[in-house]
């Protein structure tokens, strides 16, 4: 790397001394042909230094053991140096969910969200955790070097202190007062930028992230796409793609896919989220001020927390459950997805599947694909998006038997116990008719996308499309930090790890990708699997006329929970809603007002949206069952 380097020439010397800079010895400067000292003034050099073309370096107070990249331009910088022999933040070690360290992570270049989560979570598999450490180690030892390294058109300008940081092409830092013992990953499709006022140690970001105004981020990785503002402060914490985080404070976190965190007072520690909006003033606790904060909080994808909310860990929340007010028991719901948590007098009343027919949830599960922040070509975390996807259906499917089995045990109570939390028990019914119809919905919506992207003429292609064969009934689901896929596909990936055919990280990270793509083949599997299951057929007695019931079911169930998620919209559109419009005015003012800041009902769109989903799904299966009744 270095051989292509040559010393600088007497005027080569002689301009730069006369640019004002200074050098103990002139041959610790290193550069490339075609290297031009016009632009280089005012900088104290010190030993080691390689210095690459077309470069713009100004007033650094000192610069040690550094390479610098084509392009590249140092304005005011304080101190910027390597000292000794640095991995640059690969290996540090982050105390993620147990701030004891039990679930201890080290961080490395390109971590994906599903590597970071089998390495924390799995630990009931210390041989997979042994060969995850030899992988990182061997990363570590090729990252290693006591030369620091600043990329091709990279910007640095008016910074503070920069200690043992390696930076990639195209970064810009600009303002930052403090970085020690970190990588910031960036190419030049994909930069990264750490801002004013921005502290950072023992840290690795990934490209695309963002790091600005005052953050505060030290033991830490920061994925692709993730922006961490405005004064917000994390340690020991994880945050993987397009995380935003502003205010407030995280602790101990693994932050997955979409986490977001908006507010001054909230505080998350301790805990695990993805695809999480934490409201206002939220907290959790993670300490009975006895063996430390050694517990840990599961909010599975899509949960939300209410303001001033409060959850004592350990706990585990069911996914897309929205959290309100204080719950001071230890509560597990993840039986329950799609729940409401409402403190009432002191204890936890759940509403299971209330969350079902809430615009809020599904605008969620809409927007998240539209705010992809991640810029290039590789992208290291797997995300499946879909709201309704196999993990959560099994949920619902136990939590239907769950439901019917406590409706005949407490007659006449108004409330039934479950877990530590009460469920009224009026709403057990309304919530086992939810919870099938979500079903009916998905397993109807898989077949008629799989019939509508598949060739077939007969009732003997539609029965070869259902024949999945003896391929794995893959059984339990998983939502690995995003990725939704089997466990026993997971499973494989670990043995592959402790056998060493996954040999390096890169590997692994392939491991994971592969499962991506795959993840269709795997749903259609399960999809056929649980029709059986449903009808209560082998899947070599399903016929194509067993599949009109399954696209009739889908149709209406799509249309009852279309109607639901319209008159929770038209709940945004009530007279309670226009309290404080036409501040001046009477009621007439009132409602123009409204009409023009808000809009109408029948205007709004997600409504124009959702009538137009109910009517192309009512097409769609009416052509399919009218097909399938022809054969």
């Amino acid at each position: 790397m270095f051989s292509k380097y040559r010393k600088l020439n007497p005027d080569e010397i002689q301009q730069l001394s006369g640019n004002g800079c200074v050098s103990g010895d002139w041959d610790d400067i290193n550069v490339l042909d075609g290297f031009s000292a016009d632009n280089i003034r005012n900088i104290r050099f010190g030993k080691n230094i390689y210095l690459g073309r077309e470069l713009l370096m100004e007033s650094i107070g000192f610069i040690e053991n550094y390479l610098v990249g084509d392009g590249a331009e140092l304005r005011n910088i304080d101190r910027l140096i390597t000292e000794g022999i640095t991995s640059f933040g690969n290996g540090v070690k982050v105390n993620v969910l147990n701030e004891a360290g039990g679930r201890m992570v080290r961080i490395f270049d390109n971590m994906s969200a599903q590597t970071a989560y089998i390495y924390a979570m799995y630990r009931h598999r210390p041989n997979f955790v042994a060969a995850i450490d030899d992988l990182i180690d061997i990363h570590v030892n090729k990252v290693n070097s006591g030369i620091g390294f600043i990329g091709a058109r990279s910007v640095i300008e008016n910074c503070g202190f920069i200690k043992n940081i390696r930076i990639g092409d195209g970064a810009v830092i600009y303002g930052a007062s403090e970085l020690k013992n970190g990588t910031v990953n960036s190419t030049r499709k994909a930069p990264s930028r750490i801002g004013r006022n921005v502290i950072m140690r023992d840290f690795i970001t990934s490209s695309s992230a963002r790091v600005t105004d005052g953050a505060i981020v030290e033991k830490c990785f920061v994925g692709q796409g993730c922006e961490i503002t405005k004064g917000f402060t994390a340690e020991h914490s994880l945050f993987f793609a397009n995380c935003y985080l502003a205010n407030g404070e995280a602790v101990s976190v693994f932050a997955g896919p979409y986490t977001v965190s908006h507010h001054k007072f909230s505080l998350l520690v301790g805990g695990m989220f993805s695809f999480f909006n934490a409201g206002s003033a939220s907290n959790q606790s993670n300490h009975y001020y006895r063996l430390g904060p050694v517990h840990q909080g599961i909010l599975e994808r899509g949960c939300k927390t209410a303001s001033s909310s409060y959850i004592l860990f350990p706990a585990r929340i069911g996914a897309f459950s929205i959290i309100k007010g204080r719950h001071s028991v230890n509560l597990d719901t993840s039986l329950l997805p799609f729940s409401y948590l409402i403190e009432y007098n002191g204890e936890t009343i759940i509403v299971p599947a209330a969350n079902l027919g809430s615009v809020g949830a599904v605008r969620d599960s809409m927007k998240w694909p539209q705010r992809e922040m991640r810029k290039g070509e590789s992208l290291n975390d797997k995300i499946v998006y879909k709201m309704l996807n196999p993990y959560l259906i099994n949920k619902m499917v136990k939590a239907v038997d769950i439901l019917k089995e406590l409706s005949p045990k407490f007659p006449g109570r108004e409330y039934v116990s479950y877990n530590g939390v009460k469920i009224r028990t009026s709403s057990l019914k309304k919530a086992v008719n939810l919870y099938n119809l979500a079903i009916d919905k998905y397993i109807g919506g898989i077949i008629a996308a799989k019939l509508n992207n598949s060739e077939w003429k007969n009732a003997q292609d539609i029965v070869g499309l259902l024949d999945v064969g003896s391929r794995s009934n893959y059984g339990e689901w998983c939502d690995v930090a995003g990725l939704i896929t089997p466990v026993g596909v997971v499973e494989l990936i670990f043995n592959n790890v402790e056998r060493g055919t996954i040999y390096s990280l890169e590997e692994l990270n392939n491991a994971f990708s592969h499962v991506e793509k795959n993840y269709h083949e795997f749903e259609w599997v399960y999809v056929v699997r649980l029709l059986s299951w449903r009808l209560g057929k082998p899947v070599g007695e399903i016929t194509a006329k067993h599949l009109i019931p399954v696209l009739e079911r889908w149709k209406e169930s799509v249309a009852v929970i279309d109607t639901m998620l319209c008159d929770d919209a038209r709940k945004e559109f009530s007279a309670k809603t226009m309290i404080s419009y036409g501040i001046d005015g009477d009621e007439a003012v009132k409602n123009a007002d409204f009409l023009n800041v808000r809009g109408s009902y029948d205007d709004n769109s997600f409504v124009k949206g959702t009538r137009d989903h109910t009517h192309r799904k009512a097409v769609s299966a009416d052509r399919l069952i009218d097909a399938l009744w022809k054969m």
